[in-house]
């Protein structure tokens, strides 16, 4: 089932049962429900677990290239209304995605995770299976040498607070909260004067 005035570009795969809202945007490549990566083991070997559920993708969603959406192993996976998806986007078997979500590239979902409305996951964030995500939370990753960096600005703010008098416009700065916020929000003519400390 595919609604009003959608716009599907080449090479894209709809499923069966697969269902579509209204203005929904699909670039190319992309995969709209699809079996379910899942499996029993046996002894030796896996058996593959039939999908019974459906992919829903609603209203006003965008979907960009070369993502695939998997149905729903027993309920269904759902894009909710005015949600947008990069390209390369993976999203598992029976997660629900809320309302007005942005999900951009390389973001992998797991199955059966809940994300809520207004949620935005940076590139190649990666959610595991059965967590849930409240509504309007920011998430992005932050590797190993970004931390340092960051660790070591802040070390290197904290010993110029203690080596020296450090004025903005005129003022002195007497917190080093108040010191890194003044410096993320610097314009080019406000005057920042540092002086030695004395005794």
């Amino acid at each position: 089932k595919v609604g009003k005035n959608c716009i599907i570009h080449p090479h894209v795969t709809i499923y069966d049962y697969t269902e579509i809202g209204d203005n929904v945007i699909i670039h190319s490549n992309t995969t709209i429900g699809s079996d379910a990566f899942y499996v029993h083991k046996k002894a030796r070997e896996y058996e593959k677990m039939h999908t019974i559920g459906k992919a829903i993708v609603e209203s006003d969603v965008e979907i960009g290239s070369s993502c695939t959406v998997d149905s729903g192993v027993s309920g269904d996976t759902i894009i909710g209304k005015g949600s947008k998806l990069d390209s390369q986007v993976h999203v598992g078997h029976g997660v629900v995605i809320g309302k007005n979500c942005l999900l951009c590239a390389q973001v992998a979902i797991a199955g059966k995770s809940i994300l809520g409305d207004e949620v935005i996951l940076y590139g190649k964030v990666g959610v595991s299976k059965d967590i849930i995500i409240g509504k309007k939370a920011n998430i992005l990753i932050i590797d190993y040498w970004q931390i340092c960096y960051i660790v070591l600005q802040y070390i290197v703010l904290q010993l110029c607070y203690w080596l020296f008098i450090i004025k903005y416009n005129g003022e002195k700065i007497e917190d080093i909260k108040e010191l890194v916020e003044i410096l993320s929000e610097m314009e080019v003519d406000d005057n920042v004067e540092i002086e030695f400390m004395s005794d």
